[in-house]
């Protein structure tokens, strides 16, 4: 988030990511969708 997201937002984190959607673009079964993932990617 410091570096503006660097080339094509590669330095964003995954869980701005899953903000990002839900609250700027406003899609928030696509945010929970991604929400889930990062939770069993936390889990394993």
């Amino acid at each position: 988030m410091l570096t503006g997201g660097g080339p094509l937002k590669s330095s964003t984190s995954f869980g701005y990511w899953v903000y990002e959607t839900a609250f700027i673009y406003g899609d928030f079964g696509l945010a929970s969708a991604k929400a889930v993932l990062m939770l069993l990617f936390v889990l394993l």
